[in-house]
């Protein structure tokens, strides 16, 4: 191993032409509802507060001395039995509340003020791994809804949840790979719920805003430490992130993908409209380094922001870091 201090860096300033106008729209809100990583696109962690008694319950969280213990948790409910779970390396936790449609008297049984995890999982239908897309009902570990996203390959890029227009009912994106091509969905759920329960099944075809495809690129790297069968078929993929990268007031996403011709990292930009299609705001082919990590989203200013992500070469571990404009790329 060389040591610390023999190690070199080489930084290079690149030069850029920015915009100095100030954006004349508010940039758009990423809250979430829960403060799980990865939640927001700076990839912070806030943990939402504590009850009084130190745990879940009633009381003013402000007013807690002491904070429940860790040690021995409590399962509060087990959605299946499956031993992988879920194959995606995130899990995001939405408030569909004003998504629910349900009968008058029935609120209550029909979601009341839960949050709902959005999961994907894995089913074998007809001899073919389908990827499923799950929202649970957080109280009682009820499938709420969910879609089948058809034959893909393992998703471990998690889905995401966010409220593209502010109407206050959250969209979903996910993006996978399927035959080869990168595949980036928009989804707007309606749930249903009735005296008996949740109608989760059935097509909700209508609710998918759109699908964007690149042929070329992809999620999952070939090289990895654990791409073979034997060692559990885990290629190496990154998690993008949803945020106004332009400061226009609209959320985009940025992808960290990789190139089917040249198996280097290329970090793309896209639009998410909620009616017509989606289009391809910028293009960044990196130059150095195998592997992208996950980006991370930040403003720098009343009129700059960017995407930051680090590179990792394959052969022999040397590592970059870049600094992407928001608008440009």
């Amino acid at each position: 191993m060389i040591p610390w201090s023999q190690i070199e860096y080489e930084f290079q300033m690149v030069e850029n032409t920015f915009s100095s106008n100030a954006r004349n729209a508010d940039p758009w809100n990423p809250d979430q509802p829960w403060g799980q990583f990865g939640g927001g696109p700076d990839r912070r962690q806030t943990p939402p507060a504590h009850a009084a008694d130190g745990g879940a319950g009633g009381g003013d969280p402000s007013h807690a001395e002491t904070l429940g213990t860790i040690l021995d948790p409590i399962i509060n409910w087990k959605l299946s039995s499956n031993p992988i779970g879920t194959p995606s390396l995130s899990t995001v936790i939405g408030n569909f509340s004003q998504s629910i449609s349900s009968p008058q008297g029935h609120s209550e049984e029909c979601g009341g003020s839960s949050l709902f995890p959005v999961i994907i999982q894995t089913i074998d239908v007809a001899g073919t791994e389908h990827s499923i897309l799950r929202i649970i009902e957080g109280e009682d570990a009820v499938v709420a809804w969910e879609e089948d996203l058809g034959p893909t390959r393992p998703m471990k890029a998690g889905p995401i949840v966010a409220d593209i227009d502010d109407d206050g009912k959250p969209e979903i994106i996910v993006i996978f790979d399927s035959q080869g091509t990168l595949n980036v969905e928009l989804w707007a759920p309606e749930l249903e719920c009735t005296a008996t329960g949740w109608v989760a099944s059935g097509t909700h075809s209508s609710q998918k805003m759109w699908t964007w495809s690149d042929e070329a690129l992809s999620l999952e790297h070939s090289q990895g430490a654990y791409t073979s069968g034997i060692t559990g078929d885990h290629h190496p993929t990154a998690q993008p992130v949803v945020a106004d990268l332009d400061l226009d007031g609209n959320p985009e996403i940025a992808i960290p993908a990789i190139s089917e011709s040249t198996n280097s990292p290329v970090i793309i930009s896209v639009t998410l409209p909620l009616s017509g299609a989606p289009e391809e705001n910028w293009r960044a082919e990196i130059e150095s380094g195998s592997h992208p990590s996950d980006l991370t989203f930040a403003v720098l200013g009343a009129d700059s922001a960017a995407v930051f992500l680090t590179t990792i070469e394959n052969d022999d571990g040397l590592m970059w870091a870049w600094r992407l404009d928001g608008e440009t790329g």
